[in-house]
């Protein structure tokens, strides 16, 4: 049986017009959110469409409030698609998962399914992984990216595949963020504990850093769920020699994170993996800290000038980076502003949602119901 909230918003319906998927690797609640919950729950929140919508999501504790919400079991298919059926949507958007959105596709072909990507689609190499992967995006209505990064990669790469598609960005809601005007002598570094991040070099960059400011720290809110347990102690064990200045936490929920970039004076994100947005990178210049990246994928896009640039994988740079901000205050105020001003102009949360809400609009009034004969038929494959 379907385990749903007991205490549900009053405007829920049994039907809902748009149905959104939250799928593997998602957890919809604030102590727990990933980038992409985050991104779901204020756009579903804000959007004018907030009533008839409906977010499925995997069971949590805590989730998330202001939306109507669903739980399912995504280990049982056919659960999914009975309560879909029960909701009648007249439009289904998958975050992340093209495969789980192509199976729901199937199951519902007069719907139009719509994927939310928010990180590059990669290239395959062999014909038969790229007929596999296209013929589950042409079962597909449309595509959401989160940068033109992304939306460019994917039409460069899958040339062949005509769909439509918009670029949504990640956005806050920046009324709600309260930048200090004292900002604490700390380098501030905030995400996931997996070797691509560059947080190792950043830390060998704070050994050297430290012991020259000693009026500064280091600050660490770090992921640690889900990834390699030996990295992050690499990590901690390479920060000993400066643990008198260094605090660290783990896994904070959203909002004592964005307390630490409201405060700190420098923010690094130093990523080595090509990133597909850099939502860190917008906190950062959101919470009025000055911001050191290595601008790769994504991270450029969103910085655009309002950021000090270092090369990746490279603690030396990092060092040299960290060094002239903590000494240059003016330096570090123009970087702020100048990451505050860009938020204000290009990342503001109601944006987004007239962009989402543009794109939703276009199928709405296109779906019919899919017949019960066609559910009843999946039904029998799923079993």
């Amino acid at each position: 049986m379907l385990k749903g909230r007991l205490d549900m918003p009053a405007s829920f319906n049994s039907q809902s017009d748009l149905v959104v998927v939250l799928d593997k690797g998602m957890s919809f609640s604030p102590a727990t959110a990933t980038s992409i919950d985050l991104c779901t729950y204020d756009l579903v929140r804000k959007s004018k469409y907030n009533a008839q919508t409906t977010i499925l999501a995997n069971s949590v504790e805590g989730p998330f409030s202001d939306v109507n919400l669903m739980f399912y079991d995504r280990k049982k298919p056919a659960q999914l698609a009975v309560t879909l059926q029960s909701l009648q949507p007249k439009l289904i958007i998958v975050q992340q998962r093209v495969k789980a959105a192509a199976k729901i596709a199937r199951m519902f072909p007069q719907t139009p399914v719509i994927v939310h990507r928010h990180n590059f689609v990669r290239e395959k190499r062999s014909w038969l992984k790229r007929w596999s992967v296209s013929r589950r995006y042409r079962r597909l209505a449309g595509l959401i990216f989160v940068s033109n990064r992304c939306e460019k990669h994917f039409i460069e790469n899958w040339p062949n595949l005509n769909i439509q598609s918009i670029v949504v960005p990640n956005s806050l809601e920046l009324d709600l963020w309260r930048p200090q005007r004292a900002r604490d002598k700390s380098f501030f570094y905030a995400g996931r504990m997996a070797r691509g991040k560059g947080v190792l070099p950043l830390a060998k960059a704070m050994v050297k850093i430290l012991p020259q400011l000693p009026d500064w720290k280091f600050e660490m809110c770090a992921v640690t769920r889900g990834e390699d347990s030996s990295h992050y102690t690499e990590v901690l064990k390479t920060l000993e020699p400066v643990r008198a200045q260094c605090f660290i936490s783990e896994n904070l929920q959203h909002s004592e994170v964005v307390r630490c970039y409201e405060r700190a004076a420098v923010a690094v994100v130093p990523s080595i993996e090509t990133e597909s947005f850099g939502r860190t990178a917008l906190e950062a210049m959101a919470g009025g800290a000055a911001l050191i990246t290595t601008g790769v994928g994504g991270l450029g896009e969103v910085a655009g000038e309002a950021a000090l640039y270092v090369t990746s994988n490279d603690e030396e740079a990092l060092k040299i980076a960290c060094l002239n901000l903590a000494e240059d205050t003016l330096r570090r105020e123009a970087l702020a502003g100048a990451g505050m001003k860009r938020c204000k102009e290009h990342y503001d949360l109601q944006r987004s949602v007239d962009l989402f809400d543009k794109f939703v609009f276009r199928y709405l009034g296109e779906a019919k119901q899919t017949p019960q004969s066609q559910i009843g038929k999946y039904l029998m494959d799923a079993r």
